[in-house]
């Protein structure tokens, strides 16, 4: 199979498409296209086959249907423009249909030198299918996945006036194996380039290459009989999956991992998970806690929140992307941030995903928007800059001449925003966004936040379903607040305007979530005696626990070699140093501790917080992550880099 990562450097630039063709008007199987497929309709696995690809520009779903609209943009896919009633009826055909989406977007000026037409209702097909079938389009002008027919079509019969007769009587007595393999298509996609569909006016054109499925991954969907007969192969595909990984687990032992990694450790991120939950429970059951994507964007990380409920906090494309293409829903993304993506603002909205509001410009996009739909009612939350120091002089800001978010309370600005968004007439204020960091990150600063939020609501008369309280709280921290001090405190001052009922409580922790169940394991590679002082260089750096280079202490622990020749006991100082070369890379000093030897191990605690999603490719690459389950099993979350994965989307001559 040729892979994404085998295009030629040439191919790496063209612009593809994804078209999910889905008209509202299914005779035999009514709203076929959205019908319930296990859990979910059934367009979504072919929209999130294609966005797990990673091989297109644009996913669009091509319909005539509001209700199918809807959905499709809950699922990440974009929908422009409405399908015509020409391409709308019974008679118009697949090419049709493709022909008036390439117009429609070379009228808005984009152009695509590739496309894949992919049905609505084909849940079998998989990012990596497409990703095969992409690459393909290299060396092809087309290709179409194809099955074997599973019984050979040359010993067919035909009826006439009764009579079974042989339809090629020439193959009665050959035997099956010397009969030519025939193939049928699977009824999934076509992907063509755009150049030979402009031509011919088809994706069947001659030069046409195969992607080959087996009958596992097949399955027409005309009557509910396939309907059934299709969700319980889905079901036995996908126990097959889960059972072949299964086999392959094998015990989690940090003595057979190669350093440097960072470790998981399952049954600590879970109890922290609880730990907030139940807080909530206690004190404000209408709840919502929203995983900030930003402070470690590991995938397995974020699909493990999403498994326990909660929603993705956004401040990108990127970040909103990776969270669609992870199985989140869209109406279960909080989009934040002061810089926007305009398709992503509109997606989020028309989802009934959470928005906060954060720039000048979004006013006028939400205007926009609005009147584009005047029959849906959008709600929307607006990012609150007020100054706390005037409410609790004790707490010290993140930044001297205070916070540069949000829309500023003193000098009015908030008020220009909160009174223009009113004069739209299906727009509702639902909620307010404080977050504010502090040094202290205080119970004493969320319970001021608590008052601001209280403050603007009474003043602006705003009837809010939400209030969205943001992150930055401490986590892991001995000695620190945890969620068993902020949420209580919060929901104290809350309560006196605040109806628990109505109004959601949204979090938005980061790293209080994901500091104690993270460490970061490294081994001694060398020491050295210079001018009096001893220095441990480990295999890990600096800029894997600190990229910003802004502390000079790190948690960690030693686990040292038995039976190690170690020639002088304990040292009065050690200090240890990173795997680079540069000057910066020292990490801390240890005093009074036990000679360090080649082989023993630094383990830096609490490091999951904007350590894994800022570490740079600087010399070294990214370093493993391991999971230890809670069964006591290995999961590899991600394998270290290497070269294969430097290359990847850069040129040369």
């Amino acid at each position: 199979m040729i892979g994404q990562n085998n295009f030629k450097d040439e191919r790496r630039t063209m612009k593809t498409i994804a078209i999910i063709t889905a008209r509202g008007g299914s005779k035999r199987i009514p709203r076929k296209n959205i019908k319930d497929f296990l859990g979910k309709p059934i367009i979504a696995y072919s929209i999130e086959a294609a966005l797990e690809s990673g091989v297109f520009d644009e996913v669009m779903v091509s319909t005539d249907d509001e209700e199918i609209a809807d959905i499709a943009r809950k699922y990440g896919a974009k929908v422009p423009f409405m399908r015509s009633e020409a391409t709308s009826n019974d008679f118009a055909s697949t090419d049709e249909v493709i022909a008036e989406v390439i117009d429609r977007y070379s009228e808005q000026g984009k152009d695509f030198d590739a496309l894949c037409c992919i049905y609505p209702t084909a849940p079998f097909i998989t990012g990596r299918r497409l990703k095969e079938a992409v690459s393909l389009l290299e060396e092809h002008e087309s290709v179409t996945p194809v099955t074997q027919f599973s019984y050979p079509p040359q010993r067919g019969f035909i009826i006439e006036n009764g009579v079974l007769r042989r339809k090629y009587p020439e193959f009665a007595t050959a035997r099956s194996q010397d009969l030519e393999k025939l193939y049928h298509d699977s009824g999934q996609f076509y992907a063509c380039r755009v150049d030979a569909f402009l031509r011919d006016r088809t994706t069947d054109v001659d030069d046409m290459a195969p992607v080959i499925l087996s009958d596992d991954e097949v399955q027409d969907i005309d009557t509910m009989d396939d309907w059934r007969i299709a969700e319980e192969k889905y079901r036995r595909l996908k126990a097959k999956s889960e059972s072949g990984h299964r086999e392959k687990t094998e015990m989690y032992d940090d003595k057979a991992l190669k350093t440097p990694y960072y470790r998981i450790d399952e049954c600590a991120l879970n109890a922290d998970i609880a730990m907030l939950k139940e807080a909530l429970s206690k004190n404000w059951s209408n709840s919502n806690c929203s995983y900030s994507v930003k402070t470690n964007s590991l995938p397995w990380l974020l699909t493990h929140f999403k498994n326990n409920g909660f929603y993705a906090e956004v401040v990108s494309k990127e970040e909103y992307d990776l969270s669609i293409r992870l199985g989140f829903d869209s109406d279960k993304i909080i989009y934040n941030g002061p810089i926007k993506d305009r398709s992503v603002f509109e997606s989020v909205l028309l989802a009934g995903g959470v928005l906060n509001m954060d720039s000048s410009y979004e006013p006028k996009w939400l205007k926009e928007l609005a009147e584009k739909w005047p029959e849906k009612v959008f709600n929307i939350g607006i990012r609150v800059n007020y100054n706390l120091s005037e409410l609790n002089p004790d707490e010290v800001l993140a930044d001297d001449e205070g916070s540069r978010f949000g829309y500023c309370y003193e000098n009015g600005e908030l008020e220009k925003v909160i009174n223009k968004i009113k004069t739209i007439n299906n727009v509702n204020i639902a909620g307010l966004h404080l977050h504010s960091s502090t040094k202290t990150r205080s119970v004493g600063a969320y319970r001021t936040l608590s008052k601001v939020a209280v403050i603007v609501a009474k003043e602006f008369d705003l009837d809010l379903k939400y209030i969205d309280m943001g992150g930055g709280y401490y986590g892991g921290v001995p000695g620190k607040p945890t969620f068993k001090d902020y949420i209580p405190a919060m929901a104290e001052e809350l309560s006196k305007f605040f109806d628990k009922d109505k109004t959601t409580l949204i979090v938005e922790p980061g790293v209080s979530m994901v500091s104690s169940s993270f460490s970061f394991v490294t081994s001694v590679v060398d020491t050295k005696d210079i001018r009096g002082k001893r220095y441990v260089i480990i295999d890990g750096s600096r800029v894997n626990l600190n990229p910003q280079v802004t502390r000079r202490w790190y948690p960690h622990k030693f686990e040292l070699l038995e039976d190690s020749n170690r020639q002088n006991g304990v040292l009065d100082k050690q200090e240890i140093c990173g795997s680079t070369c540069m000057e910066y890379d020292r990490l801390f000093e240890a005093e009074g501790e036990q000679e360090l030897v080649t082989g023993d191990r630094v383990i830096f605690t609490n490091a999951g917080g904007y350590t894994v999603s800022l570490t740079p490719l600087f010399i070294h690459y990214f370093p493993a992550v391991y999971v230890k389950k809670q069964d006591g099993t290995l999961f590899t979350a991600r394998a270290p880099w290497n070269n294969d994965e430097y290359i990847m989307k850069n040129f040369f001559e």
